[in-house]
């Protein structure tokens, strides 16, 4: 079976996206340390959400948090990324 290259990418930039809005909690910051825009920020927050059914981060106009299904998809990229 063959992974196409631009696949892999994209679950890269989701996983990156994820991860740097779960370490700053602020959507500016995020999308500030990636440089992508905030809009583009919440498509690669969003999909994954769509796919497990979950939200990933509790967020109000205030705040921005991580659900508890965040903090478990969190500690499984830490785990992957250790194994690499």
């Amino acid at each position: 079976m063959m992974i196409r290259a631009g696949v892999i990418r994209d679950k890269n930039r989701i996983s990156t996206g994820i991860v740097a809005l779960a370490e700053t909690l602020n959507d500016q910051e995020a999308s500030e340390t990636l440089y992508i825009s905030q809009p583009v920020l919440s498509t690669h927050i969003q999909r994954p959400e769509k796919g497990v059914g979950a939200f990933l981060f509790d967020r109000t106009t205030r705040k921005v948090r991580l659900s508890k299904e965040g903090q478990l998809f969190r500690i499984i990229q830490t785990n992957e990324s250790l194994m690499a």
